[in-house]
């Protein structure tokens, strides 16, 4: 009986086998009628068995296990029309092809309102990749959203070709597109460029501004168009804000979690709320007339002044303190869809922090250039950054000729940031205990406030058939504050780890930084429909900018008690400080406090035209573009009529023709060639004769920078199969003319004096070549991306080289040494797997990223530039649906906990502990690498997040 009953199992189970292996299914594609792109997460419901299925990332549906009937399906679509089509399954085994195409619900009453619904889609991003007109990578809002990243300066480092320059808690800040350091790319919201907010005068953007939740995509371009401002070597990238969608929109997020790094040990605090944004020269007049409140003729107690608090340095602990962001949009549109309206803010406020060990360089290297140092610190830095970005954006259809719109947006970051060091002074002899002997103990406080707001009011109009043309008016204003940064530092004396002498005063610091860059900008552009295949576009821009610069400073002196000749540190409130030999004004007539405006203005002519080449289309675009900058600045110093360079201007012109080539090989294949002229303009800190004392070496300004000029050829294959799935291959090439690098100078009348200073390198062009390749690939529910870029760069300066003379005298010359661009790193790339089930509602991805090793300081000693080891980032992130409107999401950051290493390319043997041939200094811990000297290495730790979204 047994027996017969397993028998009759088996038979059953086969039976049913075969039964659901003829059993038939329908099955078929949903695309956009307008656009051919394959619509992923569309629903299809089959009405008489009430059975639905969704979209895979192909844009695929399956029905399995369907009776021979006939059927009828209906498909949904966000911001399309509902589709219905009918299906007749006649065999068992058969399987039903029915494709489903879908049309817009955009068009009402001859009002033509573009739909908005899926241009956050990775299938519309690879649509407009293969459209466009120049070679381009696109980050979409789906994409973005299931990335591990929150900020947009993070999210660029997983697009090919990208990598990211980092802040002291790890955090992207700049990017370097191909190689190229972050001065050669600018960054446009809405193809609007927009004024810095970077405290050392860069035409560069801190990405870590914008959250990564606040954009509808990021948009990187690596070649330029003459309709294009012409100003980026590296490339541009474009920030796209959401546009007003065409049914009501309710989105929001908000999540919570915990950096690890303030689980192994305490945040360090202080009260940023008692700090004067302006110093006490800016708050009584700022004809620099007044000086610092002092309650007596010789000293101050911080406990009794009105002009400097004391509560910003002293510090408190906070135990694991959590971070927290969110987000909101909402949207609609108005009065038969022609009014739109949509509104974005987010917020963040995030806790960040590094534990590092630094080894600081000496003034000069040994002979024969081998490196020496003064100092080694351990660091720790505690970061809290509140992030705020809010955009609006109106605009209005009269008709299908004309409409308008006007947006604004307003992005802030305030960075509360703490670092504690302790450091030893070098002995003469090897020491293997770093933290004995005289001890200095520094802290730091900062608050540093930067901001973007931006206007654009534009007009696009049909003036007749054939002709169009837009405008765009544009007021922006870029802010940085630093007030009252400050840094004490006292010093105590350890002698076997015992601390014999108590902490006593060494030094104050107190200097305040502020700027402000407005942008007032207009920009004209016709479009001409001359021939069926052939447009002409032309137009120009108009751009006035204005900096402004304040800086000042004060360090007085720690007062000697009467009997000792140090002053013994309790707290901060109880020093006092001798100002009779600091000055009470600080510094404000200085050489960094200045105003500097430009103009810029521009125009070119650019015509497209396809024709028939062996039966395919070749698109041809060829044009030029004219830009023109005019600059002044003046130095705001007590001496400017008696000081040479306190006042300067420039002007100059660059004509930049240009020619892209596109040839469709077949409906999913282009082959592209570009070849065009770019330039990239020193930023205007650079033009003016600042002076600052830096903590390695001296800087100062050149005012007789010239812009950078390049000539750029590009070569890109790429295949999009279907769906998302893309292939690209490409090669670059980049001669770059009159560089801008580091280097050091002897100041006219300081012999033995040397000092940093941007140069143009106009006897020794630059030269960047590579190639990058991306492979995306989807097959049902699992994806792969992956991308790769080689890149290698090349330029000649010359650099000092210290050497013993034959005659035994300790010398130096200059020597001209070969070396990659500063931030350009070999090797980098990206790899992520994907799983991604709409049906269920599950979205994962495991995320790699990996950047070669780079230089990040390019020293002006030769052989002495500073690396930085190549990194791997591991980060995991996933998302799940709860029922139609509600998902939850976890994002885990840097899981490895991968440190940043910088080295220099030289053995290490001489500052190993233990080596009985240590030069007189000391030995440097970390030692590993015998072909390499260990400088610095900051660990982050990985950071969590865990939240929840909802959509409606």
């Amino acid at each position: 009986m047994k027996a017969l009953t397993i028998k009759t199992l088996v038979v059953i189970l086969t039976l049913s086998f075969f039964n659901y292996a003829k059993a038939a299914t329908i099955k078929g594609h949903i695309t956009d009628a307008e656009t051919g792109e394959q619509l992923i997460g569309a629903i299809v419901h089959i009405e008489e068995l009430n059975l639905s299925a969704t979209t895979n990332l192909e844009g695929e549906y399956v029905f399995h296990s369907i009776n021979p009937a006939s059927y009828t399906l209906h498909a949904y679509f966000v911001g399309s029309k509902d589709a219905t089509v009918s299906v007749k399954v006649t065999l068992a085994d058969e399987s039903v092809v029915a494709d489903i195409v879908m049309t817009s619900a955009s068009v009402i009453n001859e009002v033509v309102v573009q739909g908005h619904a899926d241009r956050e889609s990775s299938s519309n991003a690879r649509e407009t990749e293969q459209k466009a007109d120049n070679v381009i990578n696109i980050l979409p809002a789906q994409a973005i959203a299931l990335l591990p990243d929150i900020t947009i300066a993070n999210t660029l480092q997983r697009i090919s070709g990208v990598s990211v320059e980092r802040n002291s808690t790890g955090d992207g800040k700049y990017p370097i597109i191909r190689g190229m350091d972050k001065r050669y790319s600018y960054t446009t919201i809405d193809g609007i460029k927009i004024p810095s907010p970077d405290d050392n005068g860069g035409r560069y953007i801190p990405l870590d501004l914008f959250p990564s939740d606040f954009v509808e995509k990021v948009e990187v371009e690596k070649t330029l168009l003459p309709s294009m401002e012409g100003d980026a070597i590296g490339g541009a990238v474009n920030l796209k804000l959401r546009d007003a969608p065409d049914y009501l929109l309710i989105k929001a997020n908000v999540s919570g979690g915990i950096g690890q790094m303030f689980l192994d040990r305490a945040y360090s605090q202080f009260d940023a709320s008692v700090i004067n944004l302006q110093d006490p020269n800016q708050l009584h007049g700022g004809d620099f007339s007044y000086g610092a409140n002092l309650n007596s003729p010789s000293s101050h107690a911080f406990s009794t002044s009105p002009d400097f608090p004391e509560k910003n340095m002293e510090y408190y602990n906070l135990a694991a303190p959590l971070n927290g962001t969110a987000n909101v949009i909402v949207g609609n549109r108005f009065f038969n869809k022609k009014f739109g309206v949509i509104a974005t803010g987010s917020f963040q406020n995030l806790y960040r922090g590094s534990n590092e060990y630094v080894a600081l360089p000496a003034s000069q290297p040994y002979a024969n250039n081998l490196p020496a140092f003064d100092d080694i610190e351990q660091r720790q830095y505690s970061t809290e950054d509140k992030r705020l970005a809010a955009h609006v954006k109106l605009d209005y259809q009269f008709d299908k000729f004309n409409s308008i719109d006007f947006y604004t947006v307003y992005v802030q970051t305030i960075e509360q940031e703490t670092r504690e060091l302790s450091d030893t002074a070098v002995p003469n002899t090897f020491r293997t205990h770093p933290g004995e002997g005289n001890v200095n103990l520094d802290s730091m406080s900062r608050v540093n406030i930067q901001s973007i707001y931006n206007s654009t009011l534009q007009g696009n109009h049909v003036l007749f058939p054939g002709l169009k043309m837009d405008w765009s008016l544009v007021y922006a204003i870029a802010k940085n504050n630093t007030p009252d940064w400050t840094e004490f530092s006292t010093s105590e004396v350890v002698v076997n780890h015992e601390v014999t002498v108590p902490p006593y005063l060494n030094s104050l610091s107190m200097k305040w930084i502020n700027s402000k860059e407005t942008d007032k900008s207009a920009y004209l552009n016709f479009q001409y429909n001359l021939l069926e295949n052939l447009d002409l576009d032309a137009g120009g821009m108009f751009r006035d900018k204005l900096r402004n610069n304040y800086y000042n400073d004060y360090s007085p002196n720690p007062s000697e008690p009467v009997n000792g000749s140090v002053q013994p540190f309790t707290t901060i409130g109880n020093t006092e400080w001798n100002w009779i030999d600091a000055d009470a004004f600080g510094d404000p007539g200085n050489y960094n406090t200045y105003t500097v405006e430009e103009q810029v203005w521009a125009a070119y002519f650019q015509a497209k035209y396809t024709l028939k080449v062996f039966d395919r289309d070749l698109q041809i675009l060829a044009g030029v573009r004219d830009e023109n900058t005019a600059t002044n600045y003046n130095e705001i110093l007590l001496s400017a009529a008696t000081v040479a360079g306190a006042t300067g201007n420039s002007s100059y012109s660059n004509l930049l023709p240009g020619i892209h080539l596109k040839y469709k090989l077949n409906d999913k294949q282009n082959l592209r060639f570009s070849y065009y002229q770019s330039m990239t303009r020193p930023s205007l800190f650079e033009i003016t004769p600042y002076a600052i004392t830096g903590e390695y070496f001296d800087e100062a300004g050149n005012p007789y920078l010239i812009a950078t000029t390049a000539n750029n050829f590009d070569l890109r294959y790429e295949l999009f199969p279907k769906g998302i799935d893309q292939v690209l291959l490409g090669a670059f090439y980049k001669t770059i003319y009159d560089p801008i690098e580091y280097a050091f100078v002897r100041p006219s009348g300081k012999v033995s004096a040397q000092e940093i200073q941007p140069v143009n390198d106009t006897l020794h062009p630059a030269t960047n070549y590579g190639f990058e390749a991306v492979f995306t690939k989807y097959i049902g529910n699992f994806g792969i991306n992956l991308n790769y870029t080689y890149t290698n760069s090349s330029i000649t300066i010359p650099k000092v080289y210290f050497y013993t003379n034959s005659n035994g005298i300790f010398t130096s010359e200059y020597k001209n040494e070969t070396s990659p661009l500063q931030g350009q790193s070999a090797n980098i790339g990206n790899l992520s797997f994907i799983y991604k089930n709409t049906k269920r509602g599950i979205d994962a991805q495991i995320a790699l990223v990996y950047t070669g090793r780079h230089i990040t300081i390019n020293s002006p000693d030769y052989g002495l530039d500073y690396w930085q080891k190549a990194t791997t980032q591991l980060d995991l992130s996933g998302e799940k649906t709860i029922g139609k409107h509600f998902a939850v999401f976890v994002k885990a950051t840097n899981l490895l906990n991968t440190p940043v290493v910088i080295q220099i390319m030289q053995s290490s043997a001489p500052f190993r502990p233990g080596n009985s041939e240590t030069i007189p200094a000391f030995g440097l811990p970390n030692q590993i690498n015998p072909n390499a000297i260990t400088t610095q290495i900051a660990y982050y730790l990985p950071t969590y997040l865990v939240g929840a979204r909802y959509k409606f």
